[in-house]
């Protein structure tokens, strides 16, 4: 799992940080925008990023078995994420406190929620691996 979790965070390393941008007529824009709602894409530029690179364009196509999974998934990604931002708040909140108690129990919160948001790293790269074979599917 360690090298799951490297390899994911090499990814979130790698944004996208270049711009490229593309004037279009209205008829242009319409016809991009009608290929693209007949595809599993959920942004546009994920669309134009495929098209331009030449990746396999996937049609609307769907199995319904994975929908509740995923499903679940996300559900879980979003209360793993509000459990690690109500932990950095806690710590915060010790380590504001200023007693020396509380500043002794800090560095094992903040181990513990570095685990979580690797946790969270791993569940959204896997959610995303999953929601792609869902929509080949």
């Amino acid at each position: 799992m360690k090298c799951e979790v490297e390899n994911v965070m090499k990814d979130i390393k790698n944004n996208r940080n270049k711009w490229l941008h593309v004037r279009l007529t209205e008829a242009e824009y319409d016809k991009i925008h009608k290929a693209f709602s007949g595809t599993v894409h959920q942004r546009i530029s994920d669309y134009a990023r495929a098209m331009l690179l030449r990746k396999p364009i996937i049609g609307v196509y769907q199995n319904p078995a994975l929908k509740d999974i995923i499903g679940e998934l996300s559900a879980l990604k979003k209360d793993i994420h509000g459990i690690a931002n109500n932990y950095n708040q806690t710590v915060r909140k010790l380590n504001a406190l200023g007693s020396l108690e509380a500043k002794k129990l800090v560095p094992g919160l903040e181990s513990e929620h570095k685990k979580v948001l690797e946790s969270l790293t791993v569940l959204e790269h896997y959610l995303h691996q999953t929601a792609e074979k869902w929509l080949r599917s």
